[in-house]
């Protein structure tokens, strides 16, 4: 148990000799002051900084600073001592503490140690700002773009649910089929065991068709916010392309895949880079039918190493094109020149590509179509032959 000290006043020299008290001064600031001892001990705190904490200034000086911060940010607190010992350059650190109600606050210290010498201990002073409420608004905002994000997930998917109904009659009529005729083989006694399996044989993978395809729908529409992980960006386009099959298909498009091959992994959240790669491919679909059936009708991904730090994914459509004057507002929200759009997906893509540390943008190259591109940080921490 330490030992409580009184307040003393904190003074600065100034020229003449002069030592003006500027305890006032420092007690009534709107921020949070404390001179904390080489131990670790609360030598002093302002008014405003013990506020912050719940309590008196009484009650913390002489203390240990830690008995306040959470167990989880104890190390980051004596990393932070260590570093003021070592060096006299001023240090910002961010710290989680308890007020005296129990509730966190979330602390920013702007510090620098008290003495020049670094060859003797010494103790260091910060300002203490809450920034509590900073990190509650930034929290809700990430919360609001979690459910833009879904609200364009699940706008997609309600485009495409009359495609998938119907790509699923086709396995579940399949299903339908083997069972009847396996039912008939069994009533008649005269088929083999070999002919019996290759009837379930047959109604099992038409089985594991139709579930590919809800399990595919099933991930793309989930509302979770999925760990970045490591991931083969050709498996992201393979999987999203057969997403897509049935758009592509009825829309009589012809979709080309150009992945270079051996590219090192990204380390992302599978399902926002799903949802990227969807949005741009619907684009292309949709601007290609909007020119008719004398246009030429296709969507080309290619996927290449641009650096050795940075792959680029390129997508280019034969559809109507992109206005000139436009290309720098169609990553804004609610622009759109469709119909019935929402104004979201090229928003919510740009958003989710920085996100990772890309870039997103598009270009006008030619008469008809669009080419959009974008980029993703190579994972440097996995293994890669």
């Amino acid at each position: 148990m330490s030992t409580r000290a009184t307040s003393a006043p904190l003074r600065e020299t100034c020229g003449g000799g002069a030592k003006p008290d500027y305890t006032a001064l420092v007690e009534e600031a709107p921020a949070g002051y404390i001179s904390i001892d080489a131990a670790g001990d609360i030598e002093h705190i302002n008014q405003t900084g013990a506020a912050i904490l719940g309590w008196e200034p009484s009650h913390m000086i002489g203390e240990s600073f830690s008995r306040w911060i959470v167990q989880a940010d104890r190390p980051s607190l004596s990393s932070l001592q260590k570093r003021l010992q070592d060096s006299a350059a001023p240090e910002t650190q961010s710290l989680r503490a308890k007020n005296r109600q129990g509730r966190i606050v979330n602390l920013r210290l702007e510090c620098r140690r008290i003495s020049p010498d670094l060859d003797r201990e010494s103790g260091w002073r910060a300002i203490l700002i809450d920034v509590s409420g900073e990190q509650l608004s930034a929290r809700e905002l990430r919360h609001l773009h979690t459910q833009l994000e879904q609200l364009g997930r699940l706008n997609t998917a309600g485009e495409m649910a009359t495609n998938l109904a119907h790509e699923l009659n086709q396995p579940l009529g399949a299903i339908l089929l083997h069972c009847e005729a396996t039912l008939r083989m069994l009533h008649s006694g005269q088929n083999s065991v070999t002919e019996l399996c290759e009837a379930v044989s047959q109604t099992r993978e038409a089985a594991l068709f139709a579930s590919d395809i809800i399990r595919r729908l099933r991930s793309f529409l989930r509302n979770v916010d999925e760990p970045r992980i490591p991931c083969e960006l050709s498996t992201l386009i393979q999987d999203v392309a057969k997403l897509i099959e049935v758009d592509v298909r009825d829309n009589d498009i012809d979709l080309y895949l150009d992945v270079e091959p051996d590219l090192p992994p990204v380390s992302v959240d599978k399902v926002q880079i799903e949802q990227v790669l969807l949005n741009l491919l619907r684009n292309g679909i949709e601007s290609i039918s909007e020119r008719g059936s004398d246009a030429q009708r296709s969507i080309d991904v290619h996927a290449m190493l641009e650096s050795p730090e940075r792959l680029k994914v390129t997508i280019e459509d034969a559809g109507v094109g992109l206005n000139p004057n436009h290309v720098q507002r169609i990553f804004k929200p609610f622009y759109t020149t469709k119909r019935e759009g929402m104004g979201m997906g090229l928003s919510i893509s740009r958003s989710i590509i920085e996100a990772h540390g890309g870039r997103i943008w598009a270009e006008v190259v030619r008469l008809q179509g669009a080419v959009f591109h974008f980029t993703l940080p190579v994972n440097s921490n996995a293994p890669h032959e």
